[in-house]
């Protein structure tokens, strides 16, 4: 990956770093000497220490780089104080090393304007190059013009050019996800106002028998100026083609959904990055850092024939991963487990307390496709629908969740590990026997057999009003309800135990009467 670029004061030149491996190479690119504007190719250079600047953001960064690994120091916004980190697993991490030690932090500014990066010569290339193909046009090459944002519309539009023929095309508002379009299709002909959000810039076009206009308003006259496309562009016209239009400078909702390229794009650059290492952090497990990193990276082994870039879609993707998760029979589920059984047991796990380490090493693979899951959900539904299948899903994963934990807690109870719930009664081990236990592992059985999550809450809700169901402090619905009760939006939400711990039947059966009792979100 790339690390940049950053203008480095002092040296006069851009910087940035080629990393791979947590391993990291310097360049630079120096000012052309026949043009300060210019910067020459990138070169490698040479490890030091860099004050770099950002004229946006007005912000000073240093980086160190030694033994090809990667340090950074910037000021903390609150206190005021240098703060260091290290580059690892593609980001920067807090360190107590001391790169800096003997540093000297300047504040100096370069002068403005700085030169152009080499992209960026190479883009403004690009372009010239474009315009020139426009100018040299053969009549039957298909250009496309846009995608604009149509304002009142609420969708893309883009316009297929041929032989100076223009169609226009649309790509609608996703139903089940506002922030995705549904794919181009044909758009009758008509007059649409589009905004660009970047140059807040207002514009009109007017599609009529496949001649395309364009109207802007002019920044010195205040006017409307009329263009026609002709030949691949714009060209001024005399034609009155917005003579009756009412111009609108109404502006859109942001953020603006993704085209169907942007899509595409989103999702084929998830497909070459190593999720599997981007997201075993923080998980809630007994493993050590370094451990759970050697655990991450023998993912790809146990998950050798489940390729993301084989998937089309990130729905697809979605879907086969949840059906991994969720289905203990699948190929891919199973192999996991062997994995698990295979990888090294950890010394520092011996407590028999705990599960056996390779069901451990079981679900912290689960917990790393959960949270890959999570994360590419968010990359395409910021905020989802409560109805889409994405999030319905996510939804039935925390409920079943909440019933495993519950079910745990209540066998290890019964094992005769210490509870939360408080100390045996004289008649506890007699009341709760081997019955209870056996209620407890089929309703857990069942609700993990749901693919639906209103079916899912029902079987719940049927258990915990069961006419057999009893509310002592150790019976299994009170290790339910004491998981339920953390889900707001739910019939349980705001139901407590008295000072005895117990919790009222009554009360819950007053909830699962009501409307919308089975209907749950996060």
């Amino acid at each position: 990956m790339i690390e940049g670029p950053y203008w480095c004061v002092e040296a006069k030149a851009w910087l940035r770093f080629n990393i791979e491996n947590n391993e990291a190479v310097a360049e630079m690119a120096n000012i052309d000497p026949s043009n300060t504007s210019l910067t020459t190719a990138w070169k490698p250079a040479p490890e030091g220490i860099w004050h770099v600047y950002n004229a946006e953001s007005k912000t000073h960064q240093y980086f160190s780089l030694n033994n090809k690994t990667l340090y950074r120091a910037q000021t903390n916004k609150l206190s005021q104080r240098t703060e260091t980190a290290k580059f690892h697993n593609n980001s920067f991490q807090r360190t107590a090393e001391t790169p800096f030690a003997n540093y000297v932090f300047s504040m100096e500014k370069p002068p403005l304007p700085l030169p152009l990066t080499p992209e960026e010569q190479a883009d403004i290339g690009k372009n010239q190059q474009t315009e020139n193909l426009k100018d040299n046009l053969s009549p039957n090459t298909v250009c496309i013009e846009g995608p604009y944002w149509c304002v009142e519309a609420n969708t893309w539009l883009r316009f297929n050019i041929q032989n100076n023929q223009t169609v226009a095309e649309m790509a609608n508002i996703d139903p089940n996800n506002s922030f995705l379009t549904t794919a181009w299709k044909p758009a009758p002909e008509s007059f649409w106002h589009v905004y660009d959000p970047e140059s807040k810039i207002h514009q009109y076009f007017y599609l009529n028998s496949q001649t395309l206009y364009k109207a802007q308003m002019s920044k010195l006259t205040q006017r409307a100026e009329t263009a026609r496309l002709h030949n691949g562009s714009f060209q001024r016209t005399a034609e009155t083609p917005f003579a009756t239009y009412a111009f609108s400078t109404k502006e859109p909702e942001l953020p603006l959904p993704l085209t169907p390229e942007e899509q595409a794009e989103r999702w084929k650059k998830l497909q070459s990055e190593n999720l599997y290492l981007q997201h075993y952090f923080n998980q809630n497990t007994v493993f050590a850092e370094n451990q759970q990193y050697d655990l991450a990276s023998s993912l790809p082994a146990a998950l050798v024939n489940f390729n993301i870039k084989e998937f089309a879609t990130y729905e697809e993707y979605l879907l086969a991963l949840r059906n991994i998760i969720r289905n203990e029979n699948h190929i891919h589920h199973r192999s996991l487990t062997e994995q698990a059984a295979r990888t090294i047991d950890y010394s520092t796990l011996e407590n028999t307390e705990l599960k056996t380490n390779w069901q451990l090493k079981k679900q912290f693979f689960l917990d790393v496709l959960k949270a890959i899951f999570h994360f590419i959900q968010r990359q395409f539904e910021p905020a989802p629908n409560a109805e889409s299948p994405s999030a319905k899903f996510l939804t039935l994963i925390s409920f079943q969740d909440a019933i495993i934990s519950a079910q745990e807690k209540y066998a290890e109870w019964y094992s005769g590990h210490a509870t939360h719930r408080g100390s045996n009664g004289f008649f506890t081990r007699v009341r709760h026997g081997a019955y209870g236990q056996q209620r407890a592992t089929a309703l857990l059985n069942q609700v993990l057999e749901q693919t639906s999550l209103p079916a899912a809450v029902k079987l719940v809700n049927d258990f915990l009003t069961d006419d057999k169901t009893r509310y002592h402090v150790h019976s299994f619905a009170s290790f339910l309800l004491d998981e339920l009760t953390q889900f707001e939006n739910s019939c349980w939400f705001g139901l407590a135990c008295n000072e005895k711990r117990h919790y009222s039947k009554e009360d819950v059966q007053a909830r699962v009467d009501a409307p919308n009792s089975v209907t749950l979100s996060i």
